[in-house]
Protein backbone atom coordinates (compact mmCIF):
# COMPACT_ATOMS: atom_id res chain seq x y z
CA UNK A 1 0.00 0.00 0.00
CA UNK A 2 1.22 3.32 -0.60
CA UNK A 3 2.33 5.97 1.94
CA UNK A 4 -0.48 9.29 2.61
CA UNK A 5 1.39 11.72 -0.15
CA UNK A 6 2.30 14.85 2.24
CA UNK A 7 -0.25 17.94 1.80
CA UNK A 8 1.73 21.63 1.52
CA UNK A 9 0.18 23.91 4.03
CA UNK A 10 -3.14 25.31 3.93
CA UNK A 11 -3.34 23.09 0.71
CA UNK A 12 -6.73 20.79 0.18
CA UNK A 13 -6.41 17.31 -0.82
CA UNK A 14 -9.50 14.89 -2.60
CA UNK A 15 -8.77 11.14 -2.06
CA UNK A 16 -11.09 9.05 -4.35
CA UNK A 17 -13.45 6.67 -2.25
CA UNK A 18 -15.48 5.09 -4.47
CA UNK A 19 -16.79 5.43 -8.06
CA UNK A 20 -14.53 4.69 -11.88
CA UNK A 21 -10.83 4.90 -10.77
CA UNK A 22 -9.81 8.94 -10.57
CA UNK A 23 -6.10 10.37 -9.66
CA UNK A 24 -6.77 12.51 -6.15
CA UNK A 25 -7.04 16.32 -6.48
CA UNK A 26 -4.70 18.35 -5.04
CA UNK A 27 -4.84 22.37 -4.46
CA UNK A 28 -2.79 24.72 -2.82
CA UNK A 29 -4.49 27.73 -1.16
CA UNK A 30 -3.59 30.15 -4.11
CA UNK A 31 -4.89 27.92 -6.79
CA UNK A 32 -9.21 27.53 -7.44
CA UNK A 33 -10.12 24.90 -10.05
CA UNK A 34 -13.14 23.61 -11.85
CA UNK A 35 -14.52 20.11 -12.00
CA UNK A 36 -16.49 18.76 -15.38
CA UNK A 37 -17.14 16.74 -18.09
CA UNK A 38 -15.16 19.48 -20.53
CA UNK A 39 -12.19 19.00 -21.58
CA UNK A 40 -11.63 22.62 -20.47
CA UNK A 41 -12.48 21.63 -16.78
CA UNK A 42 -9.22 21.68 -14.42
CA UNK A 43 -10.03 18.24 -13.45
CA UNK A 44 -11.89 16.02 -15.97
CA UNK A 45 -14.85 14.15 -14.92
CA UNK A 46 -15.90 11.82 -17.65
CA UNK A 47 -19.19 10.58 -16.63
CA UNK A 48 -22.31 11.85 -18.62
CA UNK A 49 -23.93 13.00 -14.80
CA UNK A 50 -21.19 15.27 -14.49
CA UNK A 51 -21.87 18.09 -16.42
CA UNK A 52 -19.55 20.16 -18.52
CA UNK A 53 -18.27 23.08 -15.81
CA UNK A 54 -19.54 20.85 -12.24
CA UNK A 55 -18.18 23.13 -9.85
CA UNK A 56 -15.44 24.89 -8.52
CA UNK A 57 -13.43 24.52 -5.66
CA UNK A 58 -11.43 27.79 -4.02
CA UNK A 59 -10.17 28.97 -0.93
CA UNK A 60 -12.11 32.09 0.61
CA UNK A 61 -12.13 33.82 3.81
CA UNK A 62 -9.76 31.47 5.40
CA UNK A 63 -11.67 28.43 4.62
CA UNK A 64 -12.03 25.89 1.31
CA UNK A 65 -15.42 26.41 -0.27
CA UNK A 66 -17.22 24.15 -2.93
CA UNK A 67 -19.28 25.53 -5.34
CA UNK A 68 -22.14 24.30 -7.41
CA UNK A 69 -21.78 25.97 -11.23
CA UNK A 70 -25.33 25.02 -11.64
CA UNK A 71 -25.28 21.67 -12.47
CA UNK A 72 -27.52 19.57 -13.74
CA UNK A 73 -27.10 16.39 -10.99
CA UNK A 74 -25.88 18.09 -8.41
CA UNK A 75 -22.65 18.39 -6.00
CA UNK A 76 -23.35 16.70 -2.73
CA UNK A 77 -21.25 17.28 0.44
CA UNK A 78 -21.86 15.25 3.13
CA UNK A 79 -25.22 14.07 0.96
CA UNK A 80 -26.71 17.02 1.33
CA UNK A 81 -26.92 18.95 -2.24
CA UNK A 82 -25.31 22.51 -2.66
CA UNK A 83 -27.19 25.52 -3.67
CA UNK A 84 -26.17 26.65 -7.14
CA UNK A 85 -23.74 29.25 -7.41
CA UNK A 86 -23.67 29.18 -3.15
CA UNK A 87 -20.28 28.71 -1.42
CA UNK A 88 -20.66 26.13 1.03
CA UNK A 89 -17.19 25.68 3.23
CA UNK A 90 -16.05 22.21 3.12
CA UNK A 91 -13.96 20.79 6.30
CA UNK A 92 -11.11 18.00 7.15
CA UNK A 93 -12.96 14.51 6.59
CA UNK A 94 -16.22 15.83 4.45
CA UNK A 95 -17.32 13.62 1.86
CA UNK A 96 -17.83 15.40 -1.75
CA UNK A 97 -19.61 13.43 -4.31
CA UNK A 98 -19.78 14.82 -8.08
CA UNK A 99 -21.57 11.97 -10.82
CA UNK A 100 -20.62 8.33 -9.24
CA UNK A 101 -17.35 9.58 -7.55
CA UNK A 102 -17.28 10.23 -3.94
CA UNK A 103 -14.00 12.14 -2.37
CA UNK A 104 -12.63 12.32 1.30
CA UNK A 105 -11.69 16.02 1.67
CA UNK A 106 -8.61 16.29 3.62
CA UNK A 107 -6.88 19.69 4.33
CA UNK A 108 -3.60 20.69 5.44
CA UNK A 109 -5.37 22.39 8.61
CA UNK A 110 -5.89 18.90 10.08
CA UNK A 111 -4.39 16.43 8.49
CA UNK A 112 -5.71 12.73 10.28
CA UNK A 113 -2.90 10.60 11.28
CA UNK A 114 -4.05 7.41 9.50
CA UNK A 115 -4.12 3.63 10.63
CA UNK A 116 -2.54 1.03 7.74
CA UNK A 117 -5.01 -1.98 7.74
CA UNK A 118 -3.93 -4.97 7.34
CA UNK A 119 -3.75 -6.60 3.74
CA UNK A 120 -5.51 -10.08 4.84
CA UNK A 121 -3.92 -13.11 3.33
CA UNK A 122 -6.84 -13.30 0.56
CA UNK A 123 -6.44 -17.00 -0.20
CA UNK A 124 -7.14 -17.38 3.00
CA UNK A 125 -9.72 -14.87 3.93
CA UNK A 126 -11.98 -14.79 0.60
CA UNK A 127 -13.34 -18.06 1.98
CA UNK A 128 -14.57 -16.44 5.11
CA UNK A 129 -15.72 -13.11 4.52
CA UNK A 130 -19.44 -13.32 3.59
CA UNK A 131 -22.24 -10.21 2.67
CA UNK A 132 -24.73 -10.82 5.32
CA UNK A 133 -27.98 -11.70 3.95
CA UNK A 134 -30.81 -9.08 4.62
CA UNK A 135 -33.33 -11.38 5.95
CA UNK A 136 -30.68 -12.04 9.07
CA UNK A 137 -30.62 -8.06 9.33
CA UNK A 138 -34.21 -7.93 10.06
CA UNK A 139 -34.21 -9.06 13.81
CA UNK A 140 -33.06 -7.60 17.14
CA UNK A 141 -33.94 -9.38 20.23
CA UNK A 142 -35.96 -7.39 22.85
CA UNK A 143 -32.85 -6.76 25.13
CA UNK A 144 -31.34 -5.56 22.30
CA UNK A 145 -34.17 -3.39 21.08
CA UNK A 146 -34.03 -2.27 25.18
CA UNK A 147 -30.54 -1.29 24.55
CA UNK A 148 -31.09 0.41 20.95
CA UNK A 149 -33.85 3.02 22.64
CA UNK A 150 -31.97 3.60 25.31
CA UNK A 151 -28.92 4.64 23.31
CA UNK A 152 -30.78 6.54 20.59
CA UNK A 153 -30.78 9.78 22.77
CA UNK A 154 -27.58 9.57 23.32
CA UNK A 155 -26.46 9.09 19.68
CA UNK A 156 -28.96 12.03 18.66
CA UNK A 157 -27.83 14.83 21.54
CA UNK A 158 -24.32 14.05 20.52
CA UNK A 159 -22.04 16.99 19.46
CA UNK A 160 -19.12 15.72 18.11
CA UNK A 161 -18.63 13.00 15.86
CA UNK A 162 -15.91 11.34 18.12
CA UNK A 163 -18.59 11.57 21.22
CA UNK A 164 -20.86 9.79 18.91
CA UNK A 165 -18.57 6.88 18.35
CA UNK A 166 -17.82 6.30 22.01
CA UNK A 167 -21.77 5.87 22.39
CA UNK A 168 -21.91 3.18 19.21
CA UNK A 169 -19.40 1.50 20.19
CA UNK A 170 -20.09 1.27 24.26
CA UNK A 171 -23.38 0.14 23.38
CA UNK A 172 -22.40 -2.22 20.11
CA UNK A 173 -19.98 -4.22 22.76
CA UNK A 174 -22.71 -4.15 25.43
CA UNK A 175 -25.63 -5.40 22.76
CA UNK A 176 -23.75 -7.68 20.59
CA UNK A 177 -21.04 -9.03 22.57
CA UNK A 178 -17.69 -8.14 20.61
CA UNK A 179 -14.71 -7.66 22.40
CA UNK A 180 -13.39 -5.19 19.98
CA UNK A 181 -14.73 -1.86 18.56
CA UNK A 182 -13.96 1.16 16.11
CA UNK A 183 -15.35 3.28 14.01
CA UNK A 184 -13.50 4.19 11.11
CA UNK A 185 -13.21 6.71 8.27
CA UNK A 186 -11.92 5.48 4.99
CA UNK A 187 -9.44 7.92 3.58
CA UNK A 188 -8.89 6.82 0.41
CA UNK A 189 -9.00 3.71 -1.61
CA UNK A 190 -5.50 2.45 -0.85
CA UNK A 191 -6.73 1.19 2.84
CA UNK A 192 -5.55 4.00 4.75
CA UNK A 193 -8.30 4.65 7.64
CA UNK A 194 -8.86 7.20 10.44
CA UNK A 195 -9.43 5.72 13.76
CA UNK A 196 -12.71 8.13 15.13
CA UNK A 197 -12.90 5.91 18.14
CA UNK A 198 -12.13 2.29 19.63
CA UNK A 199 -12.77 -0.29 22.68
CA UNK A 200 -10.85 -2.94 23.43
CA UNK A 201 -10.46 -5.47 26.71
CA UNK A 202 -8.10 -4.32 29.30
CA UNK A 203 -5.96 -6.94 28.87
CA UNK A 204 -4.87 -5.56 24.86
CA UNK A 205 -4.38 -2.04 26.31
CA UNK A 206 -1.55 -0.33 24.81
CA UNK A 207 -1.46 -3.23 21.77
CA UNK A 208 -1.56 -1.32 18.42
CA UNK A 209 -4.79 -1.64 16.41
CA UNK A 210 -5.01 -4.23 14.01
CA UNK A 211 -8.05 -3.97 11.53
CA UNK A 212 -8.77 -6.37 8.47
CA UNK A 213 -8.63 -4.56 5.48
CA UNK A 214 -11.05 -7.09 3.39
CA UNK A 215 -13.52 -5.71 5.63
CA UNK A 216 -13.08 -2.68 5.53
CA UNK A 217 -13.02 -2.54 1.37
CA UNK A 218 -16.43 -4.55 2.02
CA UNK A 219 -18.19 -2.18 4.38
CA UNK A 220 -16.79 1.07 1.91
CA UNK A 221 -18.47 -0.89 -0.85
CA UNK A 222 -21.68 -0.33 1.01
CA UNK A 223 -21.97 -3.67 2.31
CA UNK A 224 -22.43 -5.26 5.56
CA UNK A 225 -19.87 -8.19 5.94
CA UNK A 226 -18.82 -10.78 7.95
CA UNK A 227 -15.92 -13.46 8.73
CA UNK A 228 -17.07 -16.50 8.99
CA UNK A 229 -15.69 -20.15 9.39
CA UNK A 230 -13.00 -21.59 11.87
CA UNK A 231 -9.98 -20.09 12.45
CA UNK A 232 -7.08 -21.73 9.67
CA UNK A 233 -3.04 -21.90 9.73
CA UNK A 234 -1.96 -19.05 8.41
CA UNK A 235 1.35 -18.74 6.49
CA UNK A 236 1.32 -15.07 6.77
CA UNK A 237 2.83 -13.84 10.41
CA UNK A 238 0.91 -10.54 9.05
CA UNK A 239 -2.25 -11.87 8.33
CA UNK A 240 -5.65 -11.01 10.51
CA UNK A 241 -6.49 -14.72 10.81
CA UNK A 242 -3.09 -15.08 12.83
CA UNK A 243 -4.86 -12.92 15.35
CA UNK A 244 -7.22 -16.18 15.98
CA UNK A 245 -10.71 -13.83 15.49
CA UNK A 246 -13.00 -16.40 15.20
CA UNK A 247 -16.31 -13.50 15.21
CA UNK A 248 -15.89 -10.54 12.95
CA UNK A 249 -18.22 -7.70 11.13
CA UNK A 250 -17.59 -4.49 9.57
CA UNK A 251 -20.95 -1.98 8.84
CA UNK A 252 -21.27 0.83 6.50
CA UNK A 253 -22.32 4.19 8.30
CA UNK A 254 -23.64 6.17 5.30
CA UNK A 255 -24.75 10.08 4.53
CA UNK A 256 -27.08 9.39 1.75
CA UNK A 257 -25.45 7.13 -1.19
CA UNK A 258 -21.62 7.81 0.18
CA UNK A 259 -20.10 6.08 3.16
CA UNK A 260 -19.14 8.00 5.97
CA UNK A 261 -17.57 5.49 7.81
CA UNK A 262 -17.09 1.75 9.04
CA UNK A 263 -18.18 0.02 12.00
CA UNK A 264 -15.50 -2.43 12.70
CA UNK A 265 -16.53 -5.20 15.37
CA UNK A 266 -14.13 -8.63 16.35
CA UNK A 267 -13.85 -11.05 19.14
CA UNK A 268 -10.24 -13.53 19.06
CA UNK A 269 -9.34 -16.48 20.66
CA UNK A 270 -10.83 -17.21 24.09
CA UNK A 271 -13.51 -14.64 23.86
CA UNK A 272 -17.31 -15.39 23.68
CA UNK A 273 -18.60 -16.44 20.30
CA UNK A 274 -20.81 -13.80 19.19
CA UNK A 275 -24.59 -14.58 17.67
CA UNK A 276 -25.31 -13.89 14.29
CA UNK A 277 -28.60 -12.08 15.25
CA UNK A 278 -26.51 -9.39 17.04
CA UNK A 279 -25.24 -7.86 13.18
CA UNK A 280 -28.51 -6.57 12.71
CA UNK A 281 -28.33 -4.59 16.24
CA UNK A 282 -25.10 -3.33 15.02
CA UNK A 283 -26.43 -2.63 11.82
CA UNK A 284 -29.38 -0.20 13.92
CA UNK A 285 -27.17 1.52 15.62
CA UNK A 286 -25.22 2.21 11.83
CA UNK A 287 -27.61 3.41 10.41
CA UNK A 288 -28.70 5.89 13.76
CA UNK A 289 -25.22 7.00 13.77
CA UNK A 290 -25.13 7.52 10.12
CA UNK A 291 -28.25 10.13 10.67
CA UNK A 292 -26.30 11.60 13.74
CA UNK A 293 -23.36 12.59 11.40
CA UNK A 294 -25.12 14.01 9.00
CA UNK A 295 -26.87 16.64 11.18
CA UNK A 296 -23.51 17.33 13.37
CA UNK A 297 -21.90 18.08 9.84
CA UNK A 298 -25.06 19.95 8.16
CA UNK A 299 -24.83 22.45 12.14
CA UNK A 300 -21.08 22.55 11.30
CA UNK A 301 -21.65 23.76 7.80
CA UNK A 302 -24.12 25.80 8.48
CA UNK A 303 -22.17 27.86 10.99
CA UNK A 304 -19.46 27.95 9.21
CA UNK A 305 -21.15 29.28 6.07
CA UNK A 306 -22.66 31.99 8.22
CA UNK A 307 -19.18 33.07 9.79
CA UNK A 308 -18.18 33.13 5.88
CA UNK A 309 -21.22 35.54 4.45
CA UNK A 310 -20.44 37.63 7.13
CA UNK A 311 -16.52 38.28 6.36
CA UNK A 312 -17.75 38.37 2.82
CA UNK A 313 -20.51 41.23 3.36
CA UNK A 314 -17.66 43.54 5.52
CA UNK A 315 -15.52 42.69 2.29
CA UNK A 316 -17.86 43.64 -0.42
CA UNK A 317 -18.31 46.77 1.92
CA UNK A 318 -14.94 47.83 2.09
CA UNK A 319 -14.45 47.54 -1.70
CA UNK A 320 -17.61 49.61 -2.71
CA UNK A 321 -16.47 52.28 -0.37
CA UNK A 322 -13.03 52.78 -2.14
CA UNK A 323 -14.91 52.85 -5.28
CA UNK A 324 -14.65 55.98 -7.44
CA UNK A 325 -18.86 57.17 -8.94
CA UNK A 326 -19.32 54.63 -11.91
CA UNK A 327 -19.18 57.72 -13.93
CA UNK A 328 -17.67 61.72 -13.80
CA UNK A 329 -16.07 64.14 -15.64
CA UNK A 330 -12.77 65.26 -13.75
CA UNK A 331 -10.97 68.13 -15.95
CA UNK A 332 -11.11 67.02 -19.24
CA UNK A 333 -10.99 63.33 -18.26
CA UNK A 334 -14.81 61.03 -18.34
CA UNK A 335 -14.81 58.07 -17.25
CA UNK A 336 -17.42 55.14 -17.11
CA UNK A 337 -16.81 51.60 -14.84
CA UNK A 338 -18.54 48.77 -13.64
CA UNK A 339 -17.14 46.48 -11.33
CA UNK A 340 -19.16 42.86 -10.22
CA UNK A 341 -17.85 40.56 -8.44
CA UNK A 342 -17.73 36.76 -9.00
CA UNK A 343 -19.32 34.09 -7.25
CA UNK A 344 -17.21 34.56 -4.16
CA UNK A 345 -15.72 38.33 -3.97
CA UNK A 346 -14.50 40.88 -5.91
CA UNK A 347 -10.00 40.91 -5.44
CA UNK A 348 -10.09 43.47 -8.97
CA UNK A 349 -9.05 47.26 -7.67
CA UNK A 350 -10.09 50.53 -9.77
CA UNK A 351 -9.24 53.92 -9.04
CA UNK A 352 -9.38 57.29 -10.10
CA UNK A 353 -6.52 60.25 -8.92
CA UNK A 354 -6.38 63.22 -9.97
CA UNK A 355 -2.62 64.84 -9.31
CA UNK A 356 -1.84 68.36 -8.47
CA UNK A 357 -0.77 69.82 -12.27
CA UNK A 358 -4.32 69.24 -13.80
CA UNK A 359 -3.81 65.10 -15.13
CA UNK A 360 -5.43 62.22 -13.69
CA UNK A 361 -4.14 59.14 -12.84
CA UNK A 362 -6.90 55.65 -13.58
CA UNK A 363 -5.45 52.53 -12.60
CA UNK A 364 -7.05 48.97 -13.38
CA UNK A 365 -5.71 45.46 -11.54
CA UNK A 366 -6.54 42.33 -9.95
CA UNK A 367 -5.40 40.67 -7.01
CA UNK A 368 -4.54 36.95 -7.06
CA UNK A 369 -6.79 34.53 -5.09
CA UNK A 370 -10.12 35.05 -3.99
CA UNK A 371 -12.04 36.47 -0.75
CA UNK A 372 -11.09 38.57 1.99
CA UNK A 373 -7.76 37.95 1.89
CA UNK A 374 -7.66 38.74 -2.20
CA UNK A 375 -10.19 41.81 -0.94
CA UNK A 376 -7.90 43.09 1.81
CA UNK A 377 -4.84 43.14 -0.06
CA UNK A 378 -6.66 45.29 -3.38
CA UNK A 379 -7.54 47.71 -0.53
CA UNK A 380 -3.58 47.98 0.50
CA UNK A 381 -2.49 48.49 -2.84
CA UNK A 382 -5.14 51.49 -3.83
CA UNK A 383 -4.99 52.79 -0.71
CA UNK A 384 -1.05 52.94 -1.52
CA UNK A 385 -1.51 54.09 -5.39
CA UNK A 386 -3.73 57.23 -4.30
CA UNK A 387 -1.34 58.45 -1.51
CA UNK A 388 2.16 57.87 -4.26
CA UNK A 389 0.12 60.19 -7.46
CA UNK A 390 -0.98 62.72 -5.66
CA UNK A 391 2.60 63.78 -4.85
CA UNK A 392 4.48 62.21 -8.08
CA UNK A 393 2.37 61.97 -11.49
CA UNK A 394 5.30 59.45 -12.92
CA UNK A 395 3.27 55.96 -13.72
CA UNK A 396 6.71 53.87 -13.85
CA UNK A 397 7.77 55.66 -10.33
CA UNK A 398 4.59 55.15 -8.88
CA UNK A 399 4.42 51.39 -9.26
CA UNK A 400 8.04 51.17 -8.38
CA UNK A 401 7.17 52.27 -5.11
CA UNK A 402 4.49 50.45 -4.59
CA UNK A 403 5.79 47.12 -5.45
CA UNK A 404 8.74 48.03 -3.35
CA UNK A 405 6.48 48.13 -0.46
CA UNK A 406 4.37 45.38 -1.58
CA UNK A 407 6.63 42.67 -2.35
CA UNK A 408 8.26 41.71 1.05
CA UNK A 409 4.80 41.38 2.77
CA UNK A 410 3.39 38.67 0.38
CA UNK A 411 3.10 35.04 0.87
CA UNK A 412 4.34 33.15 -1.98
CA UNK A 413 2.55 33.10 -5.34
CA UNK A 414 0.57 36.17 -4.51
CA UNK A 415 0.73 39.16 -6.81
CA UNK A 416 -0.91 41.73 -8.16
CA UNK A 417 -1.03 42.58 -12.60
CA UNK A 418 -2.12 46.41 -12.99
CA UNK A 419 -2.67 49.03 -15.41
CA UNK A 420 -1.60 52.54 -14.43
CA UNK A 421 -2.54 55.43 -16.58
CA UNK A 422 -1.67 58.99 -16.23
CA UNK A 423 -4.13 60.73 -18.56
CA UNK A 424 -2.88 64.96 -19.52
CA UNK A 425 -5.26 66.93 -20.90
CA UNK A 426 -3.32 69.52 -22.13
CA UNK A 427 -0.74 66.97 -24.12
CA UNK A 428 -3.30 64.78 -25.45
CA UNK A 429 -1.50 61.85 -24.37
CA UNK A 430 -1.71 59.14 -21.67
CA UNK A 431 1.66 57.69 -19.85
CA UNK A 432 0.76 53.85 -18.69
CA UNK A 433 2.54 51.13 -17.45
CA UNK A 434 1.54 47.91 -17.98
CA UNK A 435 2.21 45.35 -15.26
CA UNK A 436 1.56 42.04 -16.05
CA UNK A 437 -2.07 43.19 -16.85
CA UNK A 438 -2.34 42.77 -20.39
CA UNK A 439 -5.96 43.63 -20.65
CA UNK A 440 -6.15 47.75 -22.43
CA UNK A 441 -7.50 48.53 -25.11
CA UNK A 442 -7.34 51.86 -27.43
CA UNK A 443 -10.62 52.76 -29.21
CA UNK A 444 -9.78 55.21 -32.40
CA UNK A 445 -13.20 57.53 -32.87
CA UNK A 446 -13.54 56.03 -35.96
CA UNK A 447 -11.87 52.83 -35.96
CA UNK A 448 -12.29 49.04 -34.46
CA UNK A 449 -10.87 49.19 -31.07
CA UNK A 450 -7.16 47.60 -31.06
CA UNK A 451 -5.02 45.94 -28.38
CA UNK A 452 -2.14 48.43 -26.98
CA UNK A 453 1.19 46.90 -26.74
CA UNK A 454 3.90 47.58 -24.18
CA UNK A 455 6.52 46.45 -22.58
CA UNK A 456 5.68 47.26 -19.12
CA UNK A 457 7.12 44.53 -16.11
CA UNK A 458 5.95 41.83 -13.98
CA UNK A 459 2.68 42.06 -11.87
CA UNK A 460 3.49 43.70 -8.42
CA UNK A 461 4.75 41.48 -5.39
CA UNK A 462 6.55 39.33 -8.03
CA UNK A 463 10.14 40.53 -7.45
CA UNK A 464 11.04 43.29 -5.37
CA UNK A 465 13.73 44.87 -7.74
CA UNK A 466 11.72 44.95 -10.33
CA UNK A 467 11.86 47.73 -12.84
CA UNK A 468 8.89 49.08 -14.77
CA UNK A 469 9.07 51.18 -18.03
CA UNK A 470 6.15 53.60 -18.77
CA UNK A 471 4.87 53.83 -22.65
CA UNK A 472 3.23 56.89 -24.32
CA UNK A 473 0.31 56.51 -25.94
CA UNK A 474 -0.89 59.69 -28.23
CA UNK A 475 -5.22 60.20 -28.28
CA UNK A 476 -6.71 61.98 -30.87
CA UNK A 477 -10.03 63.71 -30.91
CA UNK A 478 -12.47 60.91 -29.58
CA UNK A 479 -10.03 58.24 -28.52
CA UNK A 480 -10.43 56.09 -25.66
CA UNK A 481 -8.74 53.91 -23.56
CA UNK A 482 -10.44 50.68 -22.34
CA UNK A 483 -9.58 48.52 -19.27
CA UNK A 484 -10.72 45.41 -18.16
CA UNK A 485 -10.43 42.57 -16.13
CA UNK A 486 -9.27 39.09 -16.52
CA UNK A 487 -13.45 38.17 -15.45
CA UNK A 488 -14.09 39.20 -19.28
CA UNK A 489 -11.74 36.92 -20.94
CA UNK A 490 -12.07 34.20 -18.81
CA UNK A 491 -15.85 34.15 -18.43
CA UNK A 492 -16.68 30.75 -19.13
CA UNK A 493 -20.22 29.98 -20.49
CA UNK A 494 -22.25 26.62 -19.17
CA UNK A 495 -20.59 24.07 -22.25
CA UNK A 496 -16.74 25.50 -20.74
CA UNK A 497 -16.10 28.29 -23.86
CA UNK A 498 -14.25 31.09 -22.88
CA UNK A 499 -15.62 34.36 -23.65
CA UNK A 500 -12.18 35.74 -24.96
CA UNK A 501 -10.49 38.78 -26.60
CA UNK A 502 -12.20 37.94 -30.02
CA UNK A 503 -15.56 38.71 -28.22
CA UNK A 504 -14.46 41.51 -26.50
CA UNK A 505 -13.38 43.29 -29.89
CA UNK A 506 -16.07 42.43 -31.39
CA UNK A 507 -18.89 43.78 -28.88
CA UNK A 508 -17.34 47.00 -28.65
CA UNK A 509 -16.68 47.16 -32.03
CA UNK A 510 -19.39 50.08 -33.14
CA UNK A 511 -20.19 51.65 -29.32
CA UNK A 512 -20.00 55.30 -29.27
CA UNK A 513 -19.39 56.49 -25.90
CA UNK A 514 -17.44 55.59 -22.70
CA UNK A 515 -20.49 54.35 -21.07
CA UNK A 516 -21.75 52.78 -24.28
CA UNK A 517 -18.19 50.68 -23.94
CA UNK A 518 -18.81 49.32 -20.44
CA UNK A 519 -22.18 48.29 -20.73
CA UNK A 520 -22.30 46.57 -23.89
CA UNK A 521 -19.17 44.45 -22.38
CA UNK A 522 -20.84 43.96 -18.99
CA UNK A 523 -23.82 42.74 -20.54
CA UNK A 524 -22.37 40.59 -23.29
CA UNK A 525 -19.81 38.94 -20.65
CA UNK A 526 -23.19 38.13 -18.14
CA UNK A 527 -25.27 36.86 -21.58
CA UNK A 528 -22.31 34.38 -22.38
CA UNK A 529 -22.17 33.44 -18.55
CA UNK A 530 -25.63 32.28 -18.62
CA UNK A 531 -25.85 32.84 -15.21
CA UNK A 532 -26.72 35.63 -12.72
CA UNK A 533 -23.36 34.89 -10.74
CA UNK A 534 -19.98 35.01 -12.90
CA UNK A 535 -17.02 32.67 -12.19
CA UNK A 536 -14.61 35.11 -11.52
CA UNK A 537 -14.92 39.18 -10.80
CA UNK A 538 -15.39 41.88 -14.02
CA UNK A 539 -14.44 45.45 -13.67
CA UNK A 540 -14.83 47.15 -17.13
CA UNK A 541 -13.54 50.82 -17.46
CA UNK A 542 -13.67 52.91 -20.54
CA UNK A 543 -11.29 56.47 -20.15
CA UNK A 544 -11.85 59.13 -22.80
CA UNK A 545 -10.72 63.09 -23.31
CA UNK A 546 -13.27 65.55 -24.02
CA UNK A 547 -13.01 67.56 -27.60
CA UNK A 548 -10.87 70.72 -26.88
Amino acid sequence: MSEPQPIPPLGLRLDPLSGPPAEPVALDEQRSVTIGRSARADVVLDDPSVSRMHARLARVAGSWVLVDLASRHGTYVNAARLEPDAPTPLDDGDLVRVGPWTFRVRTGDATPASVTTIDDDRALTASRIRAVPDAELGGIAQQRLDLLIDCAASISAASSIEGLAEVVLDACRAGAGYARAALVRPLSSGGDVEVLASRAPAASSGEPLKLSRSLIEGASQGRVVRLEGDVGTASDSHSILALGIHSATCLPVTLGSSVEACLYLDARDAERRVSSDATAFCLALARLAGLAIANIKRVETERKRAIMESDLRAAREAQRLMLPPASATIGSVRYAMNTSPGRIVAGDLFGVTPTTDGRVAVFLGDVSGKGAGAAMLMAMVQTHLDLVLQRAGDPAAAITDVNRALAPRLSGGQFVSLWLGVFDPSARAVAFVDAGHGHCLRRPANAPPERIESPGGLPLGVLEEAEYTAARLELAPGDRVILFSDGAVEQPNPAGEFFALSRVLETIADSSSTQEDVSRLVEAVRAHAGSAALADDLTVASIGLDPG
